[in-house]
């Protein structure tokens, strides 16, 4: 991941106030409420004792992926030490880590707009490294912006079919579990 994009993105937004009020502004926030509303029910599994919310970002899903998955702990992680600080003030009883490489033995793991930011060398050894710490009958919940842009040094489009091939290489199996719009993709992925 590119830390030092993430870490640049981050400062300016605690400069604005925002990474500490958890959400980006409430016309996104509103957006983020009404798609997973919207998606929640095509997100199933049937126990989870861990949850892991890779690159958890200002811990705008923790709240709701503790409220619909239940899981008796939830475990979010990012690269931004300052941003993983203000996650544990503004949510007690949240478990929030600074990524270190390594990720818990879990039985859910949910991303979101994250993939859009790394290249495809590093999706698939990231998507390896989830599928040795998912449970034997373990989710992956990837949610992604789909479609074809200009790729730079720190955004890449992709559309359904490279995302299928990136989860394939990984050794997951997958389906899209959810469409908004054809431009937000929920794909939900299997040992």
């Amino acid at each position: 991941m590119n830390k030092k994009f993430w870490l640049g993105r981050y400062t300016s937004l605690k400069k604005n106030g925002i990474v500490g009020s958890m959400s980006y502004g409430d016309e996104f926030q509103e957006r983020v409420d009404i798609f997973f509303a919207e998606m929640k029910h095509e997100l199933k599994i049937s126990k989870c004792s861990t949850l892991v919310d890779f690159g958890c970002g200002t811990g705008k899903y923790a709240k709701l992926l503790k409220e619909h998955f239940k899981p008796k702990k939830y475990i979010g992680l990012d690269i931004i030490d300052f941003v993983i600080e203000d996650n544990k003030n503004k949510l007690p009883g949240f478990d929030f880590k600074v990524y270190d490489g390594t990720i818990p033995k879990c039985d859910v793991i949910f991303l979101a707009s994250l993939f859009q930011h790394m290249d495809d060398k590093e999706v698939v050894t990231t998507l390896k490294k989830m599928k040795t710490s998912l449970s034997k009958d373990g989710k992956l919940f990837i949610i992604d912006f789909i479609g074809k842009a200009a790729n730079n040094s720190y955004t890449y489009y992709r559309d359904v079919k490279e995302h299928g091939q990136l989860i394939t290489q990984s050794g997951f199996s997958g389906k899209v579990a959810y469409m908004n719009n054809n431009d937000i993709a929920v794909m939900e992925c299997t040992k």
